[in-house]
C-alpha cells in the first residue's frame, strides 16, 4: 500500500499546484516571487511556472506533514522523504535550465 500512496501524493501535489491560481493565465502565478534559499529556485519565476508552483506546494505539504499530530498510518516519514527527493530533483532541473538557457 505504501508504494502506491507516494506516487498518488506526488501527483496530487502537482495537480494542486497547477490549479492553485486559476485566475492566472497559462498557469503563471499572480503572486510576487518569494525570496528563495541559496541554491533553490535557480530560474526566475517567469520561466517554468508549474515547476516553481510544484516546489512551493511540496514545501507546504512537507511542513504540514512535519507539523501533523499523527503519522498518517505510518506513511509520514516516507512522504517527507519523497517531498525532499522531488524538491531536490526539481531544483536540479531548474539549475540545469539556468545553466543551459
Amino acid at each position: 500500500m505504501k508504494k502506491n500512496l507516494l506516487p498518488a501524493v506526488f501527483a496530487g501535489l502537482l495537480l494542486a499546484s497547477a490549479l492553485a491560481d486559476p485566475a492566472a493565465p497559462n498557469g503563471a502565478s499572480t503572486s510576487p516571487q518569494a525570496p528563495s534559499a541559496p541554491g533553490s529556485h535557480a530560474v526566475p519565476q517567469g520561466r517554468f511556472p508549474a515547476v516553481h508552483a510544484a516546489l512551493t506546494a511540496l514545501e507546504r505539504a512537507k511542513a504540514e506533514l512535519v507539523a501533523a499530530p499523527h503519522d498518517f498510518g505510518g506513511h509520514r516519514a516516507e512522504a517527507i522523504a519523497a517531498c525532499d527527493a522531488a524538491s531536490g530533483q526539481l531544483n536540479l532541473a531548474l539549475q540545469y535550465a539556468a545553466a543551459n538557457p
